[in-house]
């Protein structure tokens, strides 16, 4: 019982949050819990529930289905919670429902899942197969291809999801090219994409849930795949996965889901603004998220319609609530007790959103049994057979027979395996219980063909008798009839079938609870084996590359001892051409001392030739100096001649003023004019002489100059060049001095290197050799947890089918 008067008085109202905060499902569950607190939250500042604040007790199901039915159980009981809300995987909702129905407790489960399932204990806010998967394989169709490869997590959702998947696919003239399966946190899907790329499907569609889609995304892109050849649909990742495992390996897939962040409903905008709000601007919403925020308000609208926090009398009320929810209006379906809700498909985009690409119509109503589709009626199991009435009832009598026998067959089977495998509060049961449950068997067998015969035939009073012994557990020879007085013979059929109905409920309800109890121990045991078969296939991989990875070390070692081999004798060869080096280098350096001292005596040369040009330029100014004097003397020279032309010329007028008398000045003048012209000539030409020395004498300065500078600048790069020379000839001495030594110390250290190489291809060996010991442990580990797997297959089947005989009757 989850609510009671104690409870109804407190203060406060007590709902329970049951998600995975650890384990493999956290990256998914954790947000979710974050906004049924912020429901929560929403609810208590508007004044509460029936003017009742709203409490939350938050449990962690640590990814784990047992764990789950504990802490659901611990909500319950201990905590006396009105409502649940929580779970992710089917597994752990499977795990959860056996609680809640035996304690009458109410769970809101916010995730899409595979239908085939109904509870009036749950209320399932997530979408159902006909909401998410149907319309999701139809878009797909239309717009990507028609060849799937189906790959998920291993459980209930992903296989019944893809059973429905593959009758979809039949119908509609599609195909389903492989199929694939991976425990829950599995990592390593490198054989998957290999099968996948031999299939060439068109589209790669995944239920695969938690961190598995990290590693599944990470390794499609090393494997060369892009979504423009190869699109993911992926129904159990939104955008907070999308946030985790990053954008950039996400962009272009697709999902199909009710809703999205980047919906544009005023109720969405509200959502996500108080969801950012309240736990930082970076954070993303998503559609489970965003069902179990609705599911706590419909939850409160439910409460607030019945007037009562009963669970019974919010069960009640649920049918045709509705709630304008951050996807759109939804309203709860009251036969199904799921969420009339619309489908979208959508594409991840570079900014980690999902752009809406297609929603359906309307709401659609929720068919958890695909009840309306004509393909899927061989999945829901829901056929009823349309056999006349008195047929039915001739079933019924000849039902309560074939069930006596079954009871009859299996009770020493079952008290053999209580006995052996059941634990002890079970074990009374092979005292008493098997010949109870046969004695029970001949009643029932025995009421059946008396009430078959009362129809009839008159009363059998023998049968009666034997009816009567057999309730009481006596199973000898019978009797003679007896005979019964005061009472008619319906009467007695009445009380004899009353004390074997008393009877068969107290053995029924023996072995059922032993049913259960088996039951869970074999799910236990093969849910066990299976993970620890699991994790010996996965020790026998890590052992088979591991032995790989010490074959290819060993390999590695020894081809490294031999290049290290090789690498000394190089280093050796190194050493003996560095010494021939340093010889050269030597004999550089000697002949460089030897051009510097050259150097020195032909420096010496040069100051001796500048010295004897600055001599020669001196006499050449002197030269000048000297012409420039003559030059005086040509000028004194021409002025001479001038005058002596002068007086010639006088001489000439006073001649011819003279007559005869004057004939021999004329004579004299005219010698005198021409001894004046040829000076004059004389003078002028030595002038252009005197003038081309002068000019000749200016430019052989210029050039001693030029030479003289030239040869000092020569000679000073010349000795830079023979410094820088001599230095670098001592500097490629010392590092090659340098080198001769490391070159010493590396051939001395490629020997240990050497010996520690030979010594890992030792090691190497003997870890090869420890590595197939432990292999072959591992294959032997794997037959017996096949064997114990077996066994547990074999054991939850025998419990199977006593529930099934027990569940006949109703108790």
């Amino acid at each position: 019982m989850t609510y009671d008067d104690k409870n109804r008085r407190a203060e406060t109202i007590k709902v329970g949050i049951l998600h995975s905060l650890t384990g493999t499902m956290a990256i998914s569950e954790q947000v979710v819990k974050d906004a049924e607190l912020m429901a929560i939250s929403e609810l208590n500042a508007a004044g509460g529930v029936l003017g009742r604040q709203v409490e939350a007790i938050v449990e962690d199901g640590a990814s784990d289905g047992q764990t789950f039915a504990k802490k659901a159980g611990k909500l319950l009981e201990t905590d006396r919670v009105a409502a649940v809300f929580g779970g992710w995987t089917s597994l752990s909702r499977k795990a959860m429902l056996p609680v809640f129905e035996e304690s009458n407790g109410l769970l809101f489960y916010p995730l899409q899942y595979e239908g085939m399932e109904m509870s009036r204990n749950i209320f399932y806010t997530g979408a159902t197969t006909n909401q998410q998967v149907v319309p999701s394989v139809e878009w797909l169709m239309r717009h990507v291809g028609r060849r799937f490869y189906l790959l998920g997590s291993d459980y209930v959702f992903p296989r019944t999801a893809h059973a429905v998947l593959r009758k979809q696919l039949e119908a509609s003239g599609g195909e389903a090219t492989g199929e694939s399966y991976r425990p829950l946190g599995h990592i390593e899907f490198r054989d998957v994409l290999e099968q996948i790329r031999e299939l060439r499907p068109d589209v790669i569609y995944s239920t695969l849930n938690g961190d598995s889609n990290a590693a599944f995304f990470h390794q499609y892109v090393d494997a060369g795949f892009s979504p423009d050849s190869l699109p993911v649909m992926s129904i159990s990742m939104a955008e907070e996965e999308v946030r985790a495992i990053g954008p950039q390996l996400l962009q272009g897939h697709y999902t199909t889901w009710s809703y999205y962040q980047s919906l544009g409903l005023p109720a969405n905008q509200a959502f996500v603004a108080n969801f950012r709000r309240m736990y930082g601007e970076d954070r993303v919403t998503s559609d489970p998220m965003e069902a179990g925020y609705t599911a706590v308000h419909l939850w409160a609208a439910m409460v607030r319609k019945a007037g009562s926090f009963a669970p019974d009398a919010v069960r009640a009320a649920g049918g045709g609530v509705q709630f304008e929810a951050p996807e759109g209006l939804v309203t709860v379906d009251g036969r199904t007790q799921h969420v009339c809700k619309k489908a979208r498909v959508g594409r991840i985009k570079a900014d980690g959103m999902i752009e809406e690409m297609w929603q359906s119509d309307a709401a659609i109503v929720p068919d958890p049994f695909l009840e309306g589709y004509a393909w899927a009626q061989s999945l829901s199991g829901r056929d009823r057979a349309n056999a006349p009435a008195s047929a039915r009832r001739g079933k019924r009598y000849a039902g309560l027979t074939t069930l006596a026998g079954a009871l009859v067959c299996g009770a020493a089977g079952i008290a053999l395996l209580l006995q052996e495998t059941g634990p002890a509060g079970a074990r009374p049961l092979t005292d008493w219980g098997a010949a109870a449950l046969i004695g029970a068997a001949g009643a029932c067998a025995a009421v059946a063909v008396r009430a078959y015969a009362a129809e009839r035939h008159s009363p059998w009073r023998a049968a009666l008798h034997r009816l009567e012994r057999a309730a009481a557990g006596d199973l000898s020879a019978a009797e003679p009839a007896e005979q019964a007085e005061g009472r008619g013979d319906g009467q007695l059929l009445a009380d004899a079938a009353e004390r074997v109905v008393a009877r068969m409920r107290e053995v029924v309800s023996q072995m059922s609870g032993a049913a259960d109890l088996l039951s869970g121990e074999a799910q236990t045991l093969s849910f066990e084996s299976k993970l620890t078969l699991q994790a010996s296939v996965d020790i026998a991989g890590a052992n088979g590359r591991l032995s790989e990875q010490a074959a290819a070390q060993r390999l590695a070692a020894t081809e490294t001892a031999e290049t290290i081999g090789e690498v000394a004798i190089g280093i050796q060869r190194g050493v003996q051409a560095a010494v021939a080096v340093s010889e050269s280098v030597a004999e550089v350096g000697r002949l460089t001392e030897e051009g510097v001292r050259t150097m020195a005596l032909v420096t010496e040369e040069m100051e001796t030739m500048t010295r004897a040009c600055a001599g020669l330029r001196q006499f050449l100014a002197e030269t000048k100096r000297q012409s420039g004097d003559i030059g005086g003397t040509l000028d004194a020279i021409n002025h001479v001649a001038k005058q002596t032309n002068i007086l010639a010329l006088n001489a000439s007028i006073e001649a011819a003023r003279l007559g005869r008398a004057g004939a021999g000045f004329v004579v004299i003048a005219h010698d005198i004019r021409q001894l004046a012209a040829l000076s004059q000539q004389s003078a002028v030409r030595l002038g252009h002489l005197i003038d081309s020395m002068r000019s000749n004498t200016e430019t052989a300065a210029v050039a001693i100059d030029d030479s003289t500078r030239g040869v000092a600048d020569a000679v000073e790069r010349m000795s830079g060049i023979l410094g820088y020379v001599s230095g670098s000839v001592n500097s490629m001495a010392e590092e090659i001095q340098n080198s001769t030594v490391l070159y010493e110390q590396m051939s001395a250290g490629s020997d240990s290197v050497a010996a520690s190489s030979a010594a890992q291809a030792t090691r190497m060996s003997e870890m090869a050799a420890a590595v197939e010991q432990v292999k072959r442990q591992t294959d032997e580990q794997q037959i017996a947890t096949r064997q114990i797997a077996v066994s547990a297959n074999s054991l939850y089947r025998v419990a199977e089918q006593l529930q099934q005989s027990i569940h006949r009757f109703r108790v």
